[in-house]
């Protein structure tokens, strides 16, 4: 669709203002902020390709698939002990401390991942090598002979002398000739050192925002779970208990229990505080558990 305004006469309008209902300064600015995060977001997708990170999420898909196995479990558990608040609790307890050391485990690897983005960030992003030519001069000593003759095939064949600036070649023509390109054409120059370190920071960033935000989203899972047992598991159940002739043996259940879902609960509390230590931002992270 035309956008352009016409004048009477029907002569193009030229304004400063673009299609995008922006001044031009603004939307080419604002195209150049798209460009750039593109730029970031694909570097960053190349660090979660390294070979250490792949692996890493292995352990992360095996991780939610014990954290699904629970919550699968939860619903023999419900109709087996519906009316054994005593034997609920011994199995919601064995629960409470699978979650928490997986929540360890996806705590260490997060941490882990953390504390080498910097080099796992460089690793991803550095320049290809070119190829070593030491390797093939390396290569051909001891070859008398062919070493001889690959140098003599290389040799290239002799030319007309080049035009210089000023010059005037062998044809007659006058032409202008240089080896290096323009100082101003940067097509074929390589950023500037403070715009790769630049880059650099905003890709280490990135990674690190969506490692955070995995870990997150695995605490609020876990949260989840445990909102779960307490509403469809443990309230009928502590009714249950408080209706039973205490003894020994329900003493020892009931602090079991307690005591599991403490350290879960100080587990949760400490992943979090972590978390938003070591990624500024998680703070506004919406917890859907809450």
């Amino acid at each position: 669709m035309d956008s352009t305004i016409y004048t009477n006469s029907g002569a193009p309008l030229i304004t400063p203002w673009s299609p995008r209902g922006m001044s031009t300064d603004a939307y080419n600015a604002q195209v150049k902020a798209d460009q750039k995060k593109q730029e970031i977001d694909s570097d960053a997708a190349k660090v979660f390709e390294q070979p250490t990170m792949k692996a890493d999420d292995q352990e992360r898909d095996f991780l939610r698939a014990k954290i699904q196995g629970i919550m699968d479990r939860l619903k023999v558990l419900q109709k087996l002990f519906s009316n054994d608040g005593r034997e609920m609790a011994r199995a919601v307890t064995e629960i409470f401390k699978e979650l928490k050391a997986a929540l360890k485990e996806y705590k260490d690897l997060a941490g882990k991942e953390l504390g080498g983005v910097d080099g796992t960030v460089a690793q991803a992003m550095a320049p290809p090598t070119p190829g070593d030519s030491t390797g093939d001069a390396t290569d051909d000593k001891g070859t008398g002979s062919d070493t001889a003759t690959d140098k003599a095939d290389a040799t290239p064949p002799p030319e007309a002398p080049a035009a210089t600036d000023g010059q005037t070649s062998t044809d007659g023509t006058t032409t202008v000739a240089s080896t290096t390109a323009p100082s101003g054409d940067t097509s074929t120059q390589p950023a500037a050192p403070d715009d790769r370190a630049g880059l650099y920071k905003a890709v280490e960033q990135k990674v690190r925002e969506t490692i955070g935000e995995g870990a997150m989203d695995f605490l609020n899972l876990v949260k989840s779970v445990v909102k779960t047992i307490e509403d469809k598991l443990l309230s009928k159940a502590r009714v249950q208990i408080a209706a039973m002739k205490p003894d020994k043996d329900l003493e020892k259940v009931v602090k079991d229990l307690n005591d599991s879902e403490k350290d879960l609960n100080q587990a949760m509390d400490d992943m979090d505080s972590d978390l938003k230590n070591a990624v500024p931002g998680l703070g506004m992270h919406l917890d859907v558990a809450a």
